[in-house]
């Protein structure tokens, strides 16, 4: 029910975000990315398979990303759900939200390498 994106981020401990991203996005996307992550300070990848909108933070762990995948979505396949971490409680939160944010990256299996992440 996950990005697997976030699959290979979480198994590269030490690994920062900037080269996840890099590595696993198409160039094009990467350069997006990265951009978002410099100026916003966080990037928005979607898996619009899966409904599923990720809101990351440039300081984001592979612990971190494991946490995120530890989490139990809803099943609702009329809604976009927004995974996001919520500092004020120190955890991540899933909330319902109309549509993905405008300048959130499309990222789908599509994007994996052949071989897959980490592998």
């Amino acid at each position: 029910m996950f990005l697997p994106l976030l699959e290979g981020m979480a198994g590269k401990v030490g690994e920062d975000l900037y080269a996840w991203l890099r590595r696993i996005l198409p160039g094009g996307k990467a350069k997006t990315a990265e951009e978002k992550l410099l100026d916003d300070g966080q990037v928005v990848l979607v898996d619009t398979v899966r409904r599923v909108i990720f809101q990351l933070p440039a300081d984001l762990t592979a612990a971190q990303a494991t946490a995120i995948l530890n989490l139990r979505l809803p099943i609702d396949d009329d809604a976009w759900l927004l995974v996001r971490k919520d500092y004020a409680r120190g955890a991540w939160v899933i909330e319902p939200v109309a549509d993905p944010p405008t300048g959130s990256i499309e990222a789908t299996t599509d994007d994996l390498p052949e071989e897959g992440i980490g592998r």
